[in-house]
């Protein structure tokens, strides 16, 4: 779980969420940017850690492509997920 990654070791977590800022996905189709992603690094094993960097991704795809006008700096994603437009 993601949620529990951020509790036992806050600075990975912290590291990963920084990784995907460093991603504009605008314009791009999913495909497209997962693909640009990806290229990057190499995948892991592990079912659990890909599962993370693709809520990571996923979290990032959707800040950028569907709020990004109307996310601040400080809001997270979850937060404007729940608020409405």
């Amino acid at each position: 779980n993601f949620l529990a990654l951020k509790a036992k070791y806050p600075f990975i977590s912290e590291v990963l969420t920084e990784f995907c800022k460093l991603f504009s996905f605008e314009g791009l189709s999913f495909s497209e940017a997962l693909r640009m992603f990806l290229s990057t690094f190499r995948l892991p094993g592990e079912a659990q850690c890909i599962d993370r960097l693709m809520e990571s991704f996923a979290s990032r795809l959707f800040e950028v492509q569907l709020l990004g006008h109307r996310l601040e700096q400080t809001q997270s994603v979850e937060k404007a997920m729940l608020e409405p437009p």
